[in-house]
């Protein structure tokens, strides 16, 4: 069970407009106290399943007492609060709404932020063919635009060294999905790089992820002498 925060936040603002649609489309909440609960449940239930990524029944049941536990304190937080303000109801929701909305600006400033930084960033990846494994680093680059001009395919570029790592007595042309592909870089001629499909990689940034037949080319120069990393993972191979 996994959740990003951009998957929680939209979650959230979910819960909160059906929320006040019950509320609104049941006036008299207290004569009609089940189906505002059963309403409640229901929703409470799609929201964490959209937000959580929740696959079992077990999780479900485990999530939604969580929620009533916290549902519970906030609800006596808030009864002392407004016991403090003298029943101002108006007074205590403003609060409340000022505080919720400084918070949704921070978080959404916060992940703007991150994903400014994360734009070009070195992940660790692991590359898999067949009974073959190689860990290694990746640059994900943004500016990494090459394709295969027929499938269209992204094209994620690997160090000849790598390479080498992961297949030490193969010949590149023996590999699944060969192809050349065309390139041209800063200060040098268009080229040709040789491409293969690779089996499985994963790339481990906030959480790991797994992905399946990849076009990677091999470039017979190294990135940079000061360079950690060994491959260029193009954006779209990796979203």
């Amino acid at each position: 069970m996994g959740a990003s925060t951009l998957r929680i936040i939209f979650a959230a603002i979910a819960g909160c407009v059906a929320y006040v649609l019950t509320i609104v489309i049941i006036n008299d909440v207290k004569d009609h106290y089940i189906p505002v609960l059963l309403v409640s449940l229901i929703f409470d239930a799609i929201i964490s399943v959209l937000a959580f990524r929740i696959v079992s029944i077990n999780q479900l049941l485990k999530t939604l007492l969580t929620e009533l536990g916290i549902c519970i304190c906030l609800a006596g937080i808030l009864g002392m609060l407004n016991n403090i303000l003298q029943n101002s109801y108006l007074l205590l929701t403003g609060m409340m709404a000022v505080v919720f909305l400084v918070l949704i600006i921070s978080t959404i400033r916060n992940m703007f932020v991150q994903h400014v930084l994360n734009k070009e960033c070195v992940v660790s990846v692991v590359l898999k063919q067949g009974n073959r494994t190689c860990t290694s680093y990746g640059l994900l680059d943004s500016g990494n635009t090459l394709t295969d001009p027929i499938s269209g395919k992204p094209v994620c570029i690997m160090t000849m060294d790598l390479y080498q790592k992961l297949f030490p007595d193969t010949d590149v042309h023996n590999l699944n999905g060969y192809r050349m592909i065309p390139y041209s870089s800063v200060g040098k001629n268009k080229g040709l790089m040789d491409a293969f499909f690779l089996e499985t990689m994963e790339v481990k940034k906030e959480e790991v992820t797994y992905y399946h037949h990849v076009l990677c080319a091999i470039c017979l120069d190294p990135f940079s002498s000061r360079a950690k990393y060994e491959m260029i993972l193009h954006p779209k191979a990796v979203v």
